[in-house]
């Protein structure tokens, strides 16, 4: 496989992850904001916590793939 072939298969996987990243946290926000009465504080700072972490992660992708895309120019 070529090497701009193996970029292009890493950027539509890394494109992949973070579509699954983006749902993650809708669902979490949504159950969040559903069940905001009735969830404890120790659930929601939990839910909190794993929204940062969520998000660190997509901001790491997503500058990565930039990263990738930049690169298929020098090829």
């Amino acid at each position: 496989m070529a090497k701009i072939d193996e970029i292009k298969e890493q950027i539509g996987l890394n494109k992949f992850v973070m579509g699954l990243i983006s749902i993650m946290i809708f669902s979490i926000t949504g159950f969040a904001t559903t069940n905001y009465e009735n969830v404890q504080s120790g659930l929601l700072i939990v839910i909190f916590m794993v929204m940062v972490v969520l998000i660190y992660i997509f901001i790491l992708i997503f500058s990565k793939t930039i990263d990738k895309i930049k690169n298929l120019r020098n090829l």
